[in-house]
């Protein structure tokens, strides 16, 4: 795997735009697949492949939502990641039947990601090369497609995979761009997250697996205020949870915890939708609307 450094590109066999989890799987199976030598170029502005928004995070607390026994990335081979997590398991750790059921740290699927990158790179007839750049515009032709780069030229390719993962949203409220800065976070933003005050009454935008995400840093900082969660849809993330998701909201919303969970749900509810009444006041009523801090998880 090579770096580009200077403006001219010759052609490829396929370019493959994204570097987060989404194109490293692509790249992972058109090496495997290749048969001669095949010229691939990714396109991706980060240092680090495969950290996209979801595995960019350094925390701890961010899992995976599915059994590590079911995230292999290769079909033909469905316990390698479960292989590899046994390997990098501290002695002493979980067994394997223990790991198999196990949700692992989303920052590991990452490294998992990049090591069998590297592996099969060694042994595929292929290349792979990497632009650290960005695609601001396609041209079809037809032979293939013209990739127009910000800072290295254009790039001919026989194939293009779009892997470009998905883009943090604003919030979509009226008045929220005027919020005073440090009232509005993305969720996304995992330091910010970090950073809130242990005190502080939140209101969490969105019911989705960013919104654990953020709960599960706030329990781990031992977040003591209030923490409102406002769904569109009135819809929450239940079947898809993890077990240690679901324990935490349900320790919050039965007091035990700390942190004193509540939800604003939806005026109306979706055909099959699922509301949140056992997460509201206790009395019933909606908590208030007002809040020192705006956590945005606006795809749920």
């Amino acid at each position: 795997m090579t770096d580009a450094t200077d403006t001219s590109l010759p052609p490829c066999d396929l370019a493959i735009i994204g570097g987060g989890a989404g194109g490293v799987l692509a790249a992972l199976q058109a090496l495997r697949r290749a048969t001669t030598p095949l010229r691939i170029v990714m396109i991706e502005p980060r240092d680090v492949l495969a950290q996209g928004v979801a595995y960019a995070t350094t925390y701890g607390e961010h899992v995976l939502n599915v059994p590590a026994g079911r995230m292999s990335a290769f079909d033909d081979r469905p316990a390698d990641f479960l292989d590899y997590v046994v390997a990098t398991t501290p002695p002493g750790g979980p067994d394997r039947e223990t790991l198999a059921h196990a949700f692992i740290e989303r920052r590991r699927y990452g490294d998992y990601l990049r090591t069998r990158l590297q592996e099969v790179i060694a042994a595929s007839p292929a290349s792979l090369q990497v632009v650290h750049d960005t695609v601001a515009e396609l041209d079809a032709r037809d032979d293939g497609t013209t990739l127009h780069l910000v800072e290295h030229g254009t790039l001919d390719a026989r194939g293009v995979v779009l892997a470009v993962g998905n883009t943090p949203k604003p919030l979509p409220a009226r008045g929220a761009p005027h919020l005073p800065e440090g009232r509005s976070l993305a969720a996304w933003d995992f330091d910010a997250v970090k950073a809130i005050p242990a005190d502080a009454e939140l209101c969490i935008i969105g019911s989705g697996l960013s919104m654990v995400d953020t709960v599960l840093s706030l329990a781990d900082n031992s977040h003591a205020g209030t923490i409102h969660v406002l769904s569109r849809h009135a819809l929450a993330a239940v079947a898809a949870l993890p077990w240690r998701c679901r324990d935490v909201r349900s320790r919050a919303v039965a007091g035990d915890g700390p942190a004193r969970a509540h939800a604003l749900p939806a005026q109306r509810r979706p055909a099959g939708g699922r509301r949140w009444p056992a997460l509201a006041g206790r009395d019933g009523a909606h908590p208030p609307a007002r809040a020192d801090t705006v956590a945005v998880d606006v795809a749920a």
